[in-house]
């Protein structure tokens, strides 16, 4: 190999090791990838520009990956690297080249060895998939308890987990301290429940869908709902604010 594909080589193991620490997820095993992928680029010879150059050195790297994968590393115990690691390879790798590296469809296609169509799939899908492991429990927040459990169901059979249901604030305020939900509905009827509300989104900066009278619509102000249904509502109505924030 001359020395000016060396040098294009070397300026591409940044980028590389980058991508294959966050596809990866464990340092070491990713600059392992790293090296196998520079050893088979060197072996098959350079393409014809260095961009070409960066993508099928990417492409080796993550056909490398697919073909002999390696050992589970160990997941961050939250939050969206956590979620990342949840992915599905194609799906995370496609979310990695046109977020981390800001790479186009097709430089993304080119990469993974699919089609341009493709590479958008599973770019939206990761997204998708993102959104429902960050935000997709919920938490049931109505002080009647009977109508609590009636909007427990309804969130269920659109197809999210409810991590609870809260009659009162310090149920509320209990249930967060267990498990942080990425979505809140709730009936906001009387002051307390409007309090309840804000001590949760100021604590937590909580989406909320709010369910609440046309009387309530009209003459009451809550800067943290970012969707409500107006009673009496069918279930789509609930479905359907619930999907405008997380696809189920």
């Amino acid at each position: 190999m001359a020395s000016t594909d060396v040098t294009t080589m070397a300026a591409a193991v940044p980028l590389l090791r980058r991508f294959s620490r966050a596809l990866l997820g464990d340092r070491d095993v990713a600059d392992d990838y790293v090296a196998l992928a520079l050893e088979r680029g060197a072996a098959q010879g350079a393409p014809a520009t260095p961009t070409d150059l960066k993508l099928d050195l990417l492409r080796l790297l993550y056909e490398t990956a697919f073909d002999q994968p390696p050992p589970p590393a160990p997941r961050p115990a939250e939050g969206l690297p956590a979620a990342v690691m949840r992915l599905p390879l194609p799906n995370r790798a496609a979310l990695l080249l046109r977020a981390l590296e800001g790479m186009t469809f097709a430089e993304t296609a080119t990469v993974l060895s699919v089609a341009e169509t493709d590479a958008a799939r599973l770019y939206r899908q990761a997204v998708g998939r993102l959104r429902r492991f960050c935000f997709g429990n919920v938490l049931v927040v109505e002080f009647d308890g009977r109508y609590a459990r009636y909007l427990t169901r309804l969130v269920r059979k659109a197809g999210y987990t409810v991590i609870g249901t809260a009659t009162s604030r310090d149920e509320a305020i209990a249930l967060t301290a267990h498990a942080t939900p990425g979505l809140i509905v709730a009936d906001v009827g009387g002051k307390g429940d409007a309090d309840t509300l804000g001590w949760l989104h100021d604590h937590w900066t909580i989406p909320i869908v709010l369910i609440r009278t046309a009387e309530e619509h009209a003459c009451t102000s809550h800067p943290f709902g970012i969707a409500s249904v107006n009673k009496p509502f069918e279930p789509q109505a609930l479905r359907d604010a619930l999907a405008r924030i997380i696809p189920a």
